[in-house]
């Protein structure tokens, strides 16, 4: 049994360059740096302003992990899903790896994506309302019964979002993004 298994509670901690695989492990004020969570069940754990660099967390088992208030920087959460159960979600995202995450009936208000890769994302009902979601790749991703009133969502790349099914007042896009968004609903944009 490693030391991360016997221990349930870690307090200002910092983890590099190792595999995890536990559940309900408590982490607060960690920092993370090229760990591998790849593929992990981090289910019934609780991560508390904690930062994450580089690391792959790719495809795990979230369920009803607690995050509040961390940090991603440059890393892979691909196909992971964030949902209801993942209750006191707060994060922000720096060039990480968020292709096909799935966002579900989360209250993220004021949540940052700052130059993410978001290909095949899902925002699916979300409460996004002051969010920042800058400089993204949005390609294939869908926005869908979100509130995204008072949002950013600029210089975004590929970015539709349907305003019949999201609430958009007072989001702020560019004006490609809002060629973009004409054009995919049928209007020609000289």
């Amino acid at each position: 049994m490693s030391p991360i298994e016997e221990t349930h509670e870690f307090h200002n901690e910092n983890f590099s360059a190792i595999g995890f695989k536990v559940t309900g492990v408590e982490f607060y004020e960690c920092k993370f740096k090229s760990c591998n969570f790849s593929e992990c069940d981090l289910s019934n754990s609780k991560f508390f302003e904690c930062t994450f660099e580089n690391c792959n967390i790719a495809n795990c088992k979230l369920t009803t992990v607690q995050i509040r208030d961390c940090e991603f920087y440059a890393s892979k959460l691909m196909g992971v899903c964030f949902n209801p159960g993942n209750f006191a979600f707060f994060a922000h995202f720096h060039e990480c790896d968020l292709r096909y995450v799935e966002f579900s009936g989360l209250k993220i208000k004021n949540i940052l994506l700052d130059n993410c890769n978001c290909n095949g994302a899902k925002f699916m009902g979300c409460d996004m309302k002051g969010s920042k979601l800058n400089g993204c790749d949005f390609t294939e991703a869908v926005f869908n019964e979100c509130d995204l009133r008072n949002a950013e969502l600029l210089n975004a790349k590929n970015l539709i979002i349907n305003p019949a099914s999201n609430k958009i007042k007072d989001t702020k896009i560019s004006l490609a993004t809002a060629a973009n968004i004409a054009n995919e609903f049928g209007f020609k944009v000289d």
